[in-house]
């Protein structure tokens, strides 16, 4: 909370300092905003225009999004289905997601993932969609969750 709160200070500050100059951006729902209008729209993914880490609301609206973060646990059973438990970088918003197949899993290169680097503290990145079917009160599934390598 700590982090979050100096965090929000600091950008306080570069907006005070002239950070409020360049153009409204436009996020994925065509609205504008500015630095000092308000808080500035969700991250989007230059190569797929797909929102990144989204807040709840546009999370759980059925749209397609991306999930980028650091699996915090990991469910491998059964290994055609595994969950993940995802937290953004900087984020509070947690997301658990059904992913495909572990063998179908791949690193961003295209190579294979051993099964001994699924564990606790992998960075993942997945395109994601809210489905309300899936479960007791739904779930995010993904069919094309990538591990990254950090460098």
């Amino acid at each position: 909370m700590k982090k979050l709160l100096v965090l929000l200070v600091f950008v306080a500050l570069l907006v005070a300092c002239g950070g409020g100059t360049e153009s409204p951006t436009t996020g994925a729902s065509g609205a504008t905003g500015s630095d000092e209008t308000g808080p500035a729209g969700p991250e989007i993914d230059p190569d797929t225009g797909l929102v990144i880490n989204p807040d709840l609301q546009y999370a759980q609206s059925g749209e397609e999004f991306i999930v980028d973060g650091t699996a915090i646990s990991l469910n491998l059973t059964p290994v055609t289905s595994p969950e993940y438990l995802i937290l953004p970088e900087g984020g509070t918003l947690r997301y658990r997601i059904l992913g495909q197949a572990l063998a179908d899993t791949f690193y961003e290169d295209g190579s294979a993932v051993p099964i001994s680097a699924f564990q606790n503290g992998i960075h993942v990145r997945a395109t994601v969609k809210f489905d309300a079917d899936v479960l007791p009160g739904g779930r995010y599934v993904s069919t094309n969750i990538t591990i990254l390598q950090d460098n």
